[in-house]
C-alpha cells in the first residue's frame, strides 16, 4: 500500500513549491513553480511604446486605445531609463506566455533588447529588429522561463 503526503511550502519570495513524497519509494519530486525564479527586461529606441500582457492577462506599459500608462504586473517597472532607451523590466515573473506590443510612435527602425537573467552569470539576450509606421502595433509571444520568442502578425 502506497501513502503519499503532500506538502506545499512558500518560499518568502512568492514562489509556489510543491513536493511529494512517498512512503513506499522514499522518492521526493519537485512540481512545476508558478513564478520563474529570474528577472526579465526589454529595452529599445524611445520611438516605440511597449505593452506587456502577462499569461494571467495582467499588463504594464502603454496602451494605446486609450493613451493610458498601466502598471498592473507585480514586481514590474516601465518608463524612458535615459532620454535614449525606454525600459520594461519585473522581477519573478509568471511563468507562461506573455504578449509583447511594440507601438509605433514615430515612422522608422526600432531595435529591442529582451535580456532573461537565471542567476549570477546565467541569462539570454534576445535582440529583435523591425520597420515601424507611426500608430502600428507589431505584436511578438515571449515564453519564460525559456525566452522563446515569435512574431505574430506582419
Amino acid at each position: 500500500m502506497s501513502h503519499k503526503l503532500l506538502l506545499v511550502v512558500i518560499i518568502s519570495a512568492g514562489l509556489l513549491v510543491a513536493l511529494q513524497y512517498s512512503f513506499q519509494n522514499q522518492k521526493t519530486t519537485r512540481l512545476v513553480s508558478s513564478t520563474c525564479n529570474c528577472s526579465w527586461a526589454i529595452t529599445s529606441s524611445t520611438n516605440v511604446e511597449l505593452l506587456v500582457t502577462s499569461p494571467s492577462g495582467k499588463k504594464t506599459g502603454y496602451l494605446q486605445t486609450s493613451n493610458k500608462y498601466v502598471n498592473e504586473l507585480p514586481d514590474a517597472s516601465y518608463g524612458i531609463e535615459n532620454p535614449d532607451v525606454l525600459y520594461f523590466g519585473q522581477n519573478n515573473p509568471e511563468n507562461g506566455t506573455y504578449t509583447l506590443q511594440v507601438i509605433g510612435k514615430q515612422s522608422g527602425m526600432y531595435d529591442l533588447q529582451i535580456s532573461i537573467a537565471y542567476g549570477p552569470m546565467k541569462g539570454k539576450s534576445i535582440p529583435i529588429n523591425g520597420t515601424m509606421v507611426s500608430d502600428q502595433a507589431d505584436e511578438y509571444t515571449i515564453r519564460l522561463p525559456d525566452g522563446l520568442v515569435k512574431k505574430i502578425n506582419d
